[in-house]
Parts: C-alpha cells; structure tokens; sequence
C-alpha cells in the first residue's frame, strides 16, 4: 500500500499485518494546533463470529487469532475529541497532517506510548494542544505545575 493509497495518514506507512495500532499527532496548519491520540487498526470481531470470548489483544502474540478481528475504521478516522473534530470540520480536512508517530503490536503498548507522548510533550499545560486527559483520566495542572511553553 503506497503512504496515502486509501487513507489520510502520513508518517509511519501503517502496517497493520504487524501490528494492532498506534499513537498519532494531528497538527492543524492554519492554527498550529495540535492533538495526539491513540487508534487501533482492528476492532473485535462480534460474539458469535469470533472463536474466543476474550481474544489476545497483541498482534506478537502466538494466540492472536484473526477471525477475533475485524479491520476498525483507521482509515478514514479523524481522533475522538469532539471539539477538535469540529476544528476540523471548521478549517477544512485538508488544513490538517495526520501523522502515525509509533505503532505497537499490543493494546498495553498502544495505551502506554499515547500517555508517555502526552506528559513528554507536557500536552495538558499547553495551549498548543486541543488534548483534555490522559488515560480516559481529565487532569487539570494546578497553576504551579503549569510552565509557559
């Protein structure tokens, strides 16, 4: 698959036959504004269509069973964070660079990378960043935590 044969994505060319997911960074180029986030290539197979009730979640794993997953929407996804897919839709697809930063053949490492990315670029205390939590978890930085970037 060439870089943007059927999807959006820069980067990291994908590789989702290795891998489960990965961590992105979406950067808006009229506002410089910024999210990163975290997006898995597969997305559990329904109940009755797949061999086991709780499958392996890594890709390196000799239990990974296919017929557990199915291809998720990776292509054409655009992050989760509401307001910044309506930042989005207000500058227009095309104003922005969506870029695959790491991948990760398990969902523990996906989780982790996105978290350790975030604190690394001190995502919550910049206004740099549309990113409002870490882990599922909204944390406010009191004001002497907070640093000017």
């Amino acid at each position: 698959m060439s870089a943007n044969a059927s999807h959006h994505w820069t980067g990291l060319v994908p590789d989702p036959v290795t891998n489960i997911g990965f961590v992105y960074m979406i950067t808006c180029l009229t506002t410089n504004k910024k999210y990163i986030g975290r997006k898995t290539f597969w997305k559990m197979a329904p109940k009755k269509k797949r061999s086991l009730r709780n499958p392996i979640r890594d890709k390196g794993s000799d239990k990974w069973r296919n017929d557990c997953w199915t291809e998720s929407d990776w292509k054409k996804y655009t992050g989760s964070s509401k307001d910044f897919n309506e930042h989005i839709s207000q500058e227009g697809k095309d104003n922005f660079v969506f870029c695959i930063m790491e991948q990760y053949k398990s969902s523990a490492s996906i989780h982790y990378a996105e978290s350790r990315l975030l604190m690394d670029k001190r995502a919550l205390e910049s206004d740099e960043y549309f990113n409002k939590s870490i882990g599922a978890i909204r944390f406010v930085p009191p004001k002497e935590v907070r640093r000017i970037i």
